[in-house]
């Protein structure tokens, strides 16, 4: 699996026209692709009618020409595609819950930050794995349901995740109030992403919980004792 080939720094090269590019020629490659087999067909047709020769030598390369778009969108990752992927991976790190990997995906410098005070940061990254790890103990997850899931590339190092989940308690209800969900939680999370240099990839650098049952958290209830 391939990485986009589209420029990766910001070099004069406009973000909106890569993106669009992007999405086009290795997201979304259907209407590239079928325009390019309608346009083969046609030229076919005509080159068979008046016995081109052209007409059909340029409808034999749209074929290839389409083959070898779809070929490419099935081989390139693009950085949007990289951080939905990111971003399952690390609800899949939380069930069961793998503290190593979360710190490969965590920058050291990330903070969780406050949706209802203005981002307010409530904890850094030590501080965070350490309640994730208490909460975990104390509230065993099953299992996770993604519901909604989404990236944005912002400029050409920043970029932005966010998903909906269902996540399924194996041990006591929290607080004794999901008996009426079935033991299920539902959130909201939202994820900044920043490109590292070298190797590293994306790393998360601020992460909001938008809501967790129909509720706009604070930082309290995330780390109390």
């Amino acid at each position: 699996m391939f990485r986009s080939l589209l420029p990766r720094r910001c070099s004069g090269f406009p973000v909106i026209l890569a993106s669009l590019i992007t999405h086009l020629l290795f997201e979304s490659p259907a209407v590239l692709v079928a325009v390019a087999l309608l346009t083969a067909v046609m030229l076919l047709f005509i080159g068979w009618r008046r016995a081109s020769r052209g007409h059909l030598i340029v409808a034999a390369l749209a074929g290839v020409a389409a083959g070898a778009v779809w070929t490419f969108a099935a081989l390139v990752t693009t950085d949007r595609e990289w951080l939905i992927d990111q971003t399952r991976r690390l609800v899949q790190l939380t069930a069961p819950l793998d503290e190593e990997q979360l710190k490969i995906l965590i920058d050291p410098a990330a903070q969780f930050v406050s949706v209802s005070v203005a981002g307010q940061a409530c904890a850094d990254r030590p501080h965070l794995l350490d309640r994730l790890v208490s909460l975990v103990r104390r509230y065993p997850i099953e299992s996770h349901s993604v519901r909604q899931i989404g990236a944005e590339i912002r400029g050409c190092e920043s970029g932005a995740s966010w998903l909906k989940l269902r996540t399924k308690l194996a041990g006591p209800s929290l607080a004794g109030g999901l008996e009426a969900t079935g033991g299920m939680v539902p959130s909201e999370w939202r994820l900044d992403w920043q490109r590292q240099s070298g190797d590293v990839g994306w790393r998360i650098v601020r992460i909001q919980c938008v809501r967790v049952l129909q509720m706009r958290p604070e930082c309290g209830p995330f780390f109390y004792n």
